[in-house]
Parts: structure tokens; sequence; C-alpha cells
């Protein structure tokens, strides 16, 4: 159930009186009792709080949201709803202010708050699987860890990599991972078994905004863990996500006559560890990386730099992406432009490229 800060707006003064707001239509003692009513003495804000306009007394409000001294105001939603960012930081302290007018009086209040933001993967239960094939959510004596059932956020923009690895103590003894694609159970590159009381077993997530980290916890916090995101820094090239039904459709495409391109956010050490061994990339006809040009999506001057490299008509051009800002920036640059929101629907999307040019063919 959403929280939502006003609820109820009181019509007798008599039932006002008792739940503390004012009984008289004085202003500032309107203002005063509706003041306390939208900022009491302890709350915090999540992704399902929502803000309102206006106070029980009749007190109009207007609220904004700074973080270290930048406006954060954009976090609150046309219709009064918080929306962190889901690569923001899973807590943090913001100041909150709200501005309330009524019968031509005004005041401020203003305070600290914590913003809480719903992780954009949660760990529902590892997945265990004993030698007669069955799977299990625990360990037991000679089954292996084969992967995860994880709950994606339904907001979340970002790919991600779940990874395990195998601690001896603080010696990191080997590391399975598996590309996130949406809720469900993500599989392990290879699977890890031997799990007894002398070792344990840490789960992280990479992804494009935050980098690396444990799965149950905002930021690093043991040292040992240091060798995680070195690996995974240092063996990139055994993670390109696995998309063989897109490649063979570019694959198509391109025989088609379509020019391929590719335009992405990456430094260089990964990109070129990334793409090492991606068969895909024979397809491709140019591409402008943000490392190259040190612009990164959605500025529009990385659009420029493609089209301008490659000689490319911005109209004829039909981009896709997952980020949703990235996507408006390539309509406002003058390129059609189509959000991916998960693999099957883009694969739908080029099948239907692939039969208009087999239809205008046949004609």
């Amino acid at each position: 159930m959403k929280k939502i800060l006003l609820f109820l707006i009181m019509a007798s003064t008599a039932v006002s009186g008792v739940c503390g707001f004012a009984a008289d239509n004085n202003p500032l003692s309107v203002l005063e009792s509706d003041a306390e009513f939208v900022m009491p003495k302890s709350f915090v804000l999540d992704d399902d709080f929502v803000f309102a306009d206006k106070a029980p007394g009749g007190s109009s409000v207007t609220w904004s949201i700074t973080r270290s001294g930048s406006d954060m105001s954009r976090l609150i939603g046309k219709n009064g709803q918080y929306k962190p960012d889901m690569g923001a930081p899973s807590a943090f302290d913001c100041t909150l202010s709200a501005a309330l007018s009524y019968g031509g009086e005004s005041i401020t209040r203003t305070k600290t708050v914590r913003s809480y933001r719903t992780p954009e993967y949660k760990l529902c239960s590892l997945i265990y699987e004993k030698s007669d094939g069955s799977r299990i959510s625990h360990p037991q004596t000679g089954s292996i860890l084969v992967g995860a059932e994880i709950e994606k956020n339904q907001n979340s923009q970002t790919n991600a990599v779940l990874c395990a690895a195998v601690y001896n103590g603080d010696k990191l003894c080997s590391v399975s991972y598996g590309v996130i694609e949406k809720s469900g159970v993500t599989g392990l590159s290879s699977p890890i078994g031997e799990i007894g009381k002398d070792k344990t077993i840490r789960l992280f997530l990479w992804d494009s905004i935050t980098g690396c980290r444990p799965i149950d916890e905002p930021v690093i916090k043991n040292p040992a863990d240091e060798k995680v995101i070195r690996w995974f820094i240092g063996h990139g090239e055994y993670m390109p996500v696995a998309r063989p039904a897109v490649w063979e459709l570019v694959h198509e495409l391109k025989k088609q006559g379509y020019g391929v391109y590719l335009l992405s956010n990456y430094s260089e050490e990964l990109f070129k560890k990334h793409t090492e061994y991606a068969d895909f990339m024979n397809d491709i006809d140019g591409l402008i990386v943000s490392y190259m040009v040190h612009k990164a999506k959605p500025d529009p001057a990385i659009y420029a730099a493609l089209c301008e490299k490659y000689e490319l008509n911005p109209s004829e051009c039909l981009f896709f992406d997952d980020r949703l800002e990235n996507v408006q920036a390539a309509i406002s640059y003058g390129m059609q432009a189509k959000r991916v929101l998960s693999k099957e629907g883009l694969v739908e999307d080029l099948e239907k490229i692939v039969q208009v040019y087999e239809i205008a063919q046949k004609k």
C-alpha cells in the first residue's frame, strides 16, 4: 500500500480540533497545524511515498528536496510520488522542505530525512542441485550451487551480472557468474560445488551504473571483496550478454543491406574485454564508444559524432536502447528510436524489419 502524506480532508472543526488541526480560520494557526502534520517529528522517504499538495487544514503545499546542496526535486513525480534514481545509493540523507500557504500567509518547514530506495535486484533464494538432478534451496552433502532466484525491480533500466564468489577464509577460491535479464532463475556459467564449513559464498552484482557490489549491501565493506572487483575487470571478456536470437536477426538485416552501427557507453578497457570474443562485432559497420569521444549518451554530441563520422542522416536511423533518456535524446537529435524493454520485445521488432524487407522484395 502506498504511504500518502495526506489521506483525509477534515470537514468538521470539532474533529479537526481533536486531531490537532486548527479549529479556527486564523491563517497562521492553520499553517502551523498543517505544518506539524506534513512535517512530523520522525518519518522516512521511500519509493512508495506520495507527497500531497494539500494539507488537512486547507493549506497548499509545495515540496522541494536537496542533497549535498544539489536540487533533487525532479525525484518528485507529477502525481507526487517519490521516485529516487535507480542508480542512487540505496539509502541517503536529504533535506526536505515544505512551503505552505493559506489565507494570504505562508511558512516553510525544513528537516533532514532518510531516503530509502527499493533495490533494483533482490535475492529470493539460492538454487542447489542434488546428484539426482532435483533442486533445493539449501545446500546438502554432495549438492552444487547452480543459480539463484532473483527479483528484478520493474523500474530498473540496467542489465546486471550476478557473480557467486567462493571464499576459504579471506582467500578467493573461485568465481562463477550469470546474466540477469528478468525476474526468475539466473543460472551460473559453471556450477559451484564442495561447499564445506570452511568455505563461504558471497553474491555480487555488476551493472553499468554502480559497478560491482555485494547483492545484500549498497557498498563494499569486506576488504577481501576487492578481489572480486579485480576479477570482474580482469575477466570481462567472459561476460558479454548472450542474445543469440538478436544477433542472428542483426546478421540477417546486414545481409539485406542495412547498415549496422554501435553507439555505447563504455570504458576502453572493459569494452575491449567484453567484445574480444563477440562474433556479432563482425556485422558492425561502424561504432562510437563513449571513451573515444569523451561524451556519453544521452549527450547529443555522441549521436552527432556517430552520424558525422559515418555520414549518416539521423532521420534514416532507427535507434534501439534500454534507457529512456537515451531514446529521448535520439529522438530529439532527429532519429527514429525504440526503447528496448525485453529481449523478446527486441527480437519481435527486428523480425518485423526483416519481414518488411522480404515483403518488399516479393513485389
